[in-house]
């Protein structure tokens, strides 16, 4: 389960490096991983969290590690995919990430035996507790324009003017512009860098 796991994490993090580079399929990996790593941790996380044995952990801080690891998955991912309720889903998974590390300082802090599934889970929560942190301030707006850096620049005009407009009518027919403007784009058509 564990090969699964760092397997998991490995797909992952190269979609993220290649979403950053603008390669093909890097959505694709993104969410496969990142969702079925959700998965993992939601209803698994009692067989993924304890080391060595399951014997060696607290089932209720396990269970709680879980769902923050699925809520700060979530968030960031739908951060970096620029979706709705981003922000509330980072925020729901840093508070239970921080009541997470709160109730496994206190419940093991005096039985050292419990020493190696701290830090088990504490591997797990702490780097995606930084992540959720950097990324929470990002806006969908400032992660789009981010997206389209190398875009034409009647794109990124288009994008600021969906995002300041609250007229459905006008956003959907932006939209349908962008759309025609970036399939041009794809397929090479003459002027349109």
């Amino acid at each position: 389960m564990r090969i699964a796991e760092r397997v998991l994490w490995a797909i992952t993090g190269l979609a993220v490096v290649m979403k950053l580079l603008h390669l093909p399929l890097a959505n694709f990996l993104l969410i496969i991983g990142a969702s079925t790593l959700m998965l993992l941790y939601f209803f698994l996380s009692w067989l993924l969290l304890p080391s060595p044995t399951r014997k060696h952990q607290v089932l209720g801080v396990s269970l709680l590690a879980g769902v923050a690891l699925t809520f700060m998955l979530e968030g960031i991912l739908f951060k970096l995919q620029a979706w709705p309720l981003a922000s509330f889903n980072t925020l729901v998974g840093l508070s239970f990430g921080s009541i997470a590390i709160l109730v496994l300082w206190l419940i093991t802090r005096s039985r050292p035996d419990l020493r190696d599934y701290r830090r088990a889970v504490l591997w797990r929560v702490v780097p995606l507790m930084l992540c959720g942190t950097f990324l929470y301030p990002v806006t969908a707006h400032d992660m789009i324009l981010f997206h389209h850096r190398d875009a034409v620049p009647e794109i990124r005009e288009l994008y600021d003017h969906l995002y300041s407009t609250d007229n459905p009518e006008e956003r959907e027919t932006l939209r349908q512009r962008i759309d025609s403007l970036e399939q041009a784009a794809f397929r090479g058509q003459p002027g349109i860098p």
